[in-house]
């Protein structure tokens, strides 16, 4: 008859602390007894002892790729849709701006408009700019 064997290894440091087997567990029941009541009792050290175990159950290795040419053609292409929904946007909302100041026949608030509009729509390419600045300078 095979018989699954459970095995665990308490590692501190890189160093196997402690070494249990099925039959020594039997042997060190009252001690699991203890440890386990403590862990219970205690609020705190039950959610982290809960993390702990639940992450441990999901651990694997994970490589990661340091290709990142599709998540910067991604990138990019979600950038010209935002910069091109952006430039109707600013057309838009500055025409009905613009309107909306000439009928209640207001002619100076017009440059603001722009300005305002300018800058807007100027900040959608700006900021793409200032970040590969800012990244160029700590890489």
């Amino acid at each position: 008859m095979w018989r699954e064997t459970l095995e665990i290894s308490i590692i501190n440091q890189n160093r196997t602390v402690l070494d249990w087997n099925s039959k020594q567990l039997i042997k060190h029941n009252n001690q699991i007894e203890v440890f386990a009541t403590r862990i219970i009792k205690n609020k705190k050290l039950r959610k982290v002892f809960v993390i702990s175990i639940g992450s441990l159950m999901y651990c694997q290795t994970v490589l990661a790729k340091t290709d990142m040419t599709k998540i910067n053609a991604g990138g990019y292409m979600i950038l010209g849709i935002v910069q091109n929904v952006g430039y109707w946007i600013v057309i838009l909302f500055g025409s009905l701006d613009i309107i909306k100041d000439l009928m209640q026949g207001d002619t100076k608030n017009v440059g603001k408009i722009l300005m305002k509009y300018s800058f807007g729509y100027a900040s959608l390419y700006l900021l793409p700019t200032m970040m590969d600045l800012i990244k160029s300078i700590f890489a």
